[in-house]
């Protein structure tokens, strides 16, 4: 017995000791790119030095950067709650690193390490907008000991767009945030105001050796298992069984496809006010393969609206960012159903840039087997000075429709756009052809020309109840090119502010004139909003608007109240919530009118989710309206859904999906539906 006992503890002695010579020798072959000490504080913006500043160590490898940070913690420190992974926590204390590898792209990759581990990458573009489903395989260590916080951080390289040969020059911004204080200090006085130099006058970094590139493929089958109660079906064929493919040809390159690709596991939308539009509503994308990975496209979804594809056979995109170009270019066919067409969509698109021009230059169609739509996009921008850019956009379409005469049309707008710390000001103008087509996203109107001016100051105080304020001034006028009439004008001012005692303030009105069904109509709303963040576990939101507007259905003007109260919060590490309400009243209604159109509803959303770690999740939903329209009275749908990555980038999903229509005062289920979903990443 002693004898197997000393066999087994020199094992794992021999066991122990190869890790830790390989761990060595990883260290060792280390290089060390830079230490940061000092971090000044970007918010409030005044460049104080923090008394507590983390300490960041910045080294690389063939395949990694590394970021070793340590802390001290002496001040209330927020850990947050488990959450999978881009999905945002809130008020926690946070680690981030901005790492630019061109910085003419005007661009940078976001790296966070919160206390509890959870993982949260995304890309900021050139207006500081964040992308959280740019997606890589970043890891790190999160351990807090003896009150100290200790990461250790790393970025793999395969997942950078890497441009170039070496030395590389990049630049990187590290930053800590305190949750309690809502302070955020940088390694560099930098803030977001400070526009395109943001990214250039970042630390730079050099990384002098050749980055060693090894192919990267991933390969994500997966099979759906579906139950349909409504129709008593079990579904299961090849139209349940699909694969994403990842491949990294170059290190500045990307190929990705799908074939079949689900959307099962994808939520429910919200419950919103769309009783009342002039034209149909719009949804933000919310499925990972039309939104993953930087916008090389340049479109937004008046030109190229994703959500127009309904259920894609496949799909396939390929990318590549270079030192002073970019390419994508996207396929896409769509399934023949009753809901859908097979029609056939594809992009392609090239921007050469430096730091001061660029032009986006991007070709687009959908077609079938009756009728095809090509539109040609420009977008030529340039940097004349620090504060002043110019941008245009030229937009030439043709279609062609069997039986019918071929169309061809344009839509171009230019602008000017001033931006400094505390003072923007944007003018714009536009021209629309009557015959101006896009059947890869939406028009709501054409032959027009118009223009607008927006005009922003804020300002920020450092002994006063307020932080910051913030007015903003527009106006536009949309005019027809026939008769140079004015379809709809508006102007709207906004005021906010943000306080020292954890809350945010917003008051708005808004003044229309609108010609609708030859008439001109003028209606006002006057809007004000009201934050609370005090409380990890109730945060509130309060909005009330009173407004006359325009009701499109009756063709007049009917004031209207409507409130709206959202609560969200932690109640642990583990359970998060998060919920609105919103009540719309209309007064004077015809009475003839309320068989079309309801004078008094309510709509709700609620979502509850329990995390039992960073990677399993159980996620519960309700959406709800009670707005009557001749026998439908009111609408409820439930969803759940347990999301589990059993490894990094392997999920399995579960969940069930129902929803009811209340019709003649009984229950009718329109969706009933149990679901099983497994990917595995290869």
């Amino acid at each position: 017995m002693i004898k197997k006992m000393f066999i087994v503890a020199g094992m794992l002695y021999i066991i122990f000791g190869l890790l830790a010579q390989s761990a060595s020798a990883q260290d060792a072959n280390r290089h060390s790119v830079i230490q940061i000490q000092s971090l000044y504080r970007c918010d409030p913006p005044d460049s104080a030095l923090s008394p507590n500043p983390a300490t960041f160590t910045v080294s690389y490898d063939q395949k990694y950067l590394y970021v070793d940070a340590v802390k001290s913690i002496t001040e209330p420190f927020e850990k947050g709650h488990f959450t999978t992974k881009d999905k945002w926590l809130g008020e926690t204390d946070y680690l981030r690193i901005q790492l630019i590898t061109d910085p003419n792209s005007y661009s940078a990759y976001l790296f966070y390490a919160f206390p509890l581990g959870n993982r949260y990458d995304a890309m900021r573009n050139r207006d500081h907008e964040i992308d959280a489903y740019w997606d890589s395989f970043y890891s790190y260590t999160s351990t807090i000991k003896n009150g100290t916080w200790h990461v250790s951080m790393k970025i793999p390289f395969k997942d950078l767009r890497i441009s170039g040969n070496a030395p590389y020059q990049w630049n990187i911004i590290a930053s800590h945030y305190n949750a309690r204080a809502r302070e955020v200090y940088s390694d560099r006085f930098l803030t977001t105001e400070a526009g395109y130099d943001y990214f250039r006058l970042a630390t730079p970094i050099t990384i002098p050796t050749e980055i060693s590139h090894s192919i990267s493929l991933y390969l994500r089958p997966y099979v759906i298992a579906k139950y349909n109660t409504l129709d008593d079906e079990m579904t299961f064929d090849e139209e349940n069984l699909g694969i994403d493919f990842s491949l990294k040809p170059t290190s500045s390159s990307l190929l990705k496809a799908s074939v079949n690709p689900d959307f099962t596991d994808v939520p429910m939308d919200d419950q919103d006010d769309i009783y009342n539009l002039k034209y149909v509503k719009r949804y933000d994308e919310n499925r990972y393969f039309f939104i993953d990975d930087d916008n090389y496209f340049g479109v937004d979804p008046e030109i190229f609206y994703s959500r127009n594809i309904l259920q894609p056979q496949y799909a396939l995109r390929y990318t590549i960012k270079e030192q002073k170009y970019s390419f994508g270019a996207l396929f896409t066919q769509d399934k023949n159903t009753s809901e859908s067409n097979d029609d056939t969509y594809g992009i392609i698109a090239f921007k050469p840039y430096n730091s001061r021009y660029s032009c986006q230059i991007t070709g687009l169609t959908r077609f079938n087997s009756d009728t095809h739509n090509e539109l040609l996009h420009l977008n030529p921008t340039a940097r004349l000075s620090r504060h002043l850019y110019l941008d245009a956009d030229f937009n030439y379409s043709y279609k062609d429709t069997k039986g019918e005469k071929e169309q061809t049309g344009y839509y171009s707008f230019g602008g000017m756009h001033w931006l400094d710390r505390d003072f923007t000001l944007s003018a714009q103008v536009t021209q629309m052809s009557k015959d101006y087509q896009a059947d890869m996203g939406y028009i709501e109107e054409t032959n027009l020309y118009g223009w607008s001016i927006t005009a922003t100051k804020s300002k920020r105080f450092r002994r006063s109840l307020f932080k910051e304020m913030e007015l903003t001034f527009g106006t536009y006028d949309m005019l027809d090119n026939d008769t140079s009439a004015s379809r709809k004008t508006a102007s709207n001012l906004r005021w906010e502010a943000e306080t020292r005692i954890h809350s945010n303030l917003g008051l708005e009105g808004v003044h229309t004139r609108e010609l609708y069904e030859g008439r001109y109509f003028e209606h006002n709303d006057l809007t004000a909003d009201f934050y609370w963040h005090q409380l990890r576990a109730l945060k509130l939101r309060l909005n009330a608007s009173y407004a006359s507007s325009l009701n499109y259905y009756l063709c007049d003007v009917y004031d209207n109240f409507s409130q709206h109260i959202g609560l969200e919060g932690e109640f642990s590490r583990y359970i998060s919530y998060k919920t609105d309400i919103n009540h719309i009243t209309y007064y004077d209604l015809p009475q003839f009118s309320k068989t079309y159109f309801d004078n008094d509803y309510w709509l709700g959303n609620l979502d509850l989710t329990l995390n039992l770690s960073n990677r399993l999740s159980f996620t519960n939903g309700v959406r709800y309206n009670n707005y009557q329209r001749f026998s439908n009275e009111q609408y409820i749908g439930y969803y759940c859904n347990l999301r589990w990555e059993y490894r990094p980038g392997s999920y399995l999903f579960a969940g069930y999906k129902l929803s009811e229509d209340e019709i003649d005062n009984s229950f009718v289920k329109s969706l009933n539906q149990t679901y099983l979903k497994i990917t595995y990443l290869y």
